[in-house]
């Protein structure tokens, strides 16, 4: 946003998204990370970058992790579980390393940076996938989640 087009204070969001999947047999193999930022002044309060939920830090509970910055890493393996058509179910691991933190992008604190071990179940449905998933990180932080659908 920009005083100049309406808005209160200028600021920034950005966000930085790469992904890349391949298969190995009936194995998906997929890696990816995303990086948020945003920069605004103090006449302008945004809401946080957010981390948290089905394969996003999934060690942790939706909004759990927040800041002016966001950063993830992940590797995933999932496979199908089954050979019903009708009843398409998938499973599979992923590990997932990032944080959210406030001050200066460049300023990522060590200690706020988490190491997260998922595991899932994915059942294809008519509405979407329907996922169980649970995560567990250092500290005996853990979650469990259910979700129909896709995040965004």
């Amino acid at each position: 946003g920009r005083r100049a087009l309406g808005a209160d204070d200028d600021y920034d969001i950005v966000t930085l998204a790469a992904d890349r999947a391949a298969s190995v047999g009936r194995w998906s193999l997929e890696a990816g990370t995303t990086l948020r930022s945003q920069r605004h002044g103090a006449a302008i309060d945004l809401a946080p970058q957010q981390l948290g939920g089905v394969l996003a830090m999934s060690a942790f509970s939706p909004g759990v992790l927040g800041g002016d910055h966001a950063a993830t890493v992940r590797a995933l393996a999932r496979r199908p579980l089954n050979e019903v058509p009708w009843l398409r179910l998938h499973g599979g691991i992923a590990l997932e390393y990032g944080g959210a933190w406030n001050g200066d992008f460049h300023d990522a604190p060590a200690s706020g940076l988490w190491p997260v071990l998922t595991g899932f179940v994915a059942l294809a449905t008519p509405l979407g996938p329907l996922w169980l998933v649970g995560g567990v990180s250092e500290e005996q932080r853990r979650a469990l989640h259910l979700q129909l659908g896709s995040r965004f």
